[in-house]
């Protein structure tokens, strides 16, 4: 019941500080940003064994430039790894790609404090199988690195905390034209991003 008491105040902050933050200028042409995510792979962890077959997770970072009002481009660096155990071996699969994605469009809210954009890309990079360890009893399997590249399609969603801050998240399929292992990766990702005008 004391909660309750204090319900009303938390309610009257919030829209403060919403009605304060929702008159900032945002997505404008020539802004930048720098955005940190982390997510998930193919699989909704099930409890805490992050190695379990089919488990993967990922961090990446992108760095955006907003080139119309509501578009953007992001060029990013992505890191994911996933566990897979066929025949009762562990394989790890791990992936260092660089990638260029463009937004064509963004649907926002009237106060502009939330965004969703749907996002085409292209990636390329690094496969790694088992940290190149070339004892693999799977002869179906090749223990080494090799380059690999491919496409993106996805949509992303932002919702400002603040002027300069706001919290994104999305869905993305993911296409690896070169993979050893699985070419299909369905990922999610949350994080932060952060805006600013200039260097």
């Amino acid at each position: 019941m004391r909660l309750l008491r204090f319900l009303p105040f938390a309610l009257l902050l919030a829209f403060e500080l919403l009605s304060h933050s929702s008159f900032g200028q945002r997505h404008r042409k020539g802004q930048y940003a720098f955005s940190l995510q982390g997510g998930i792979m193919d699989r909704f962890p099930r409890g805490i064994n992050l190695r379990a077959n089919q488990q993967g997770s990922l961090v990446r970072t992108d760095f955006v430039r907003y080139t119309r009002s509501e578009h953007y481009w992001k060029i990013g660096y992505q890191y994911d790894r996933k566990f897979y155990q066929p025949l009762g071996v562990q394989v790890i699969s791990e992936r260092h790609t660089l990638g260029i994605d463009y937004a064509p469009i963004s649907l926002h809210d009237y106060r502009r404090t939330f965004y969703i954009s749907p996002v085409l890309g292209l990636f390329t990079g690094l496969e790694i199988v088992n940290q190149d360890q070339h004892d693999l009893p799977i002869g179906f399997i090749g223990a080494q690195s090799h380059f690999t590249f491919g496409g993106t399609i996805g949509l992303e969603a932002e919702v400002f905390l603040t002027d300069r801050i706001s919290l994104i998240g999305g869905i993305t399929e993911r296409w690896y034209a070169v993979s050893d292992l699985n070419r299909l990766h369905t990922q999610a990702q949350l994080g932060l991003r952060f805006t600013f005008d200039s260097f």
